[in-house]
């Protein structure tokens, strides 16, 4: 394409300089040229669009306003889903029931644990809540089990063995890396392999699958469609109680909003849309190679009825993999900015203290934060929410 614009180009300064009204035609010319490359370059944004936002004024600080200390040493937290005083924890393959007493978080027992048995799963699982109030969780690598309570008292969630446990067949086509339900019978999920659409839908009813619309919201299109499913790896939530979802890239700052009720992919907003840079292979089977180490990393983020809640500290690959020192830990941050569900960037948090993952009320009322804490034992911090206009 460049050459075919600078042989076209050179052919029209020839001609332009042989007439007698050459000044007008040059600046006629010129102005052409601005308008073919200004078109170039709309739809070149249109397919890799880098959205940025401007938070000044929108700006509020927040200092905690209490710390629920953990009776134990815990690895890593991704999130927490507190019920009255007792928190549903989640590890990074196993889920437990801590009850909060006299401000310490103390280990009741286990809801999901790793293994083969009837109330376990080989893989980290996914937290939701049913549109219907009952909770979910699913195992996301592989996805074969899910389980939904039988109501939402916390007398069923605390055991699982009470749970509806439904299971997918385990010689299934895709392999699903992180999945949500679109009701008891149906999940969605994003999948790694040779497939046109990044997401599928599952009914575990009819144990037949969907996918979900021919598109990568327009990414990667360089990339052979094996390639495009391990560089749209991503993180999968759902709005509580509605059929509305975020997902989020590991790799690159790619965040987009869409419902979905099982058959289609609809109404798809942009929050981010920052690709990583990838070199394909060319060869079906083999992951695609990462060009930029600078290219954003895991951005964790939390979801209300109202809200998105978004960690806004660029963390890189780099920073990550890399021998980099870092002033605080890759995955720590004090900034955290707030979205609605129709990708409207609203208020831009600043915390007094790191911390290195959310939840946030239904309500959000208050802001849980995972931070360090004594003897390198987790530490909760609670944040009062301010309103920002």
């Amino acid at each position: 394409m460049v050459a075919i614009v600078f042989i076209i180009s050179t052919m029209i300064r020839q001609f332009l300089y042989e007439k007698p009204f050459a000044n007008f035609m040059r600046v006629l010319y010129l102005f052409l040229l601005l308008i073919f490359v200004s078109c170039g370059s709309n739809h070149r944004d249109s397919k890799n669009k880098m959205t940025s936002y401007d938070w000044h004024g929108k700006e509020v600080l927040l200092n905690a306003v209490d710390s629920i200390k953990v009776d134990t040493v815990i690895d890593y937290i991704m999130s927490i889903y507190p019920i009255n005083d007792v928190y549903l924890v989640e590890y990074p393959y196993d889920w437990a029931l801590f009850i909060k007493e006299d401000n310490i978080l103390k280990f009741k027992s286990f809801l999901l644990k790793k293994g083969n048995g009837p109330s376990e799963v080989l893989s980290s699982a996914r937290f939701a809540r049913l549109n219907d109030g009952r909770f979910f969780l699913g195992e996301c690598i592989g996805s074969e089990k899910m389980f939904v309570s039988i109501t939402d008292s916390l007398t069923s969630v605390e055991d699982i063995s009470l749970w509806n446990v439904n299971k997918r067949d385990g010689a299934n086509p895709f392999y699903f890396e992180s999945l949500q339900p679109v009701n008891e019978n149906i999940i969605i999920g994003g999948v790694q392999g040779e497939n046109a659409s990044k997401f599928v839908a599952y009914n575990i009813e009819q144990e037949q699958y969907y996918n979900l619309n021919d598109n990568y919201f327009f990414l990667y299109d360089e990339l052979l469609d094996f390639e495009r499913s391990f560089a749209m790896e991503g993180f999968l939530l759902k709005k509580p109680d509605d059929n509305k979802y975020l997902f989020t890239t590991t790799v690159g700052l790619n965040s987009i909003i869409f419902d979905c009720c099982g058959e289609s992919i609809t109404n798809e907003k942009i929050i981010y849309q920052l690709p990583a840079s990838f070199k394909s292979s060319g060869e079906k089977g083999k992951r695609p190679k990462l060009t930029d180490g600078q290219t954003a990393y895991n951005v964790s983020p939390a979801v209300t009825r109202n809200y998105i809640y978004m960690s806004d500290r660029q963390v890189t690959v780099e920073d990550v993999f890399g021998n980099k020192p870092q002033e605080l830990p890759y995955n720590f941050t004090k900034d955290v900015v707030v979205f609605d569900w129709d990708a409207t960037p609203l208020c831009k948090y600043l915390l007094d203290k790191p911390i290195r993952s959310m939840f946030v009320d239904n309500d959000d009322s208050t802001l849980y934060g995972i931070a360090v804490g004594d003897n390198n034992y987790d530490l909760i911090l609670e944040y009062r929410l301010k309103a920002w206009n």
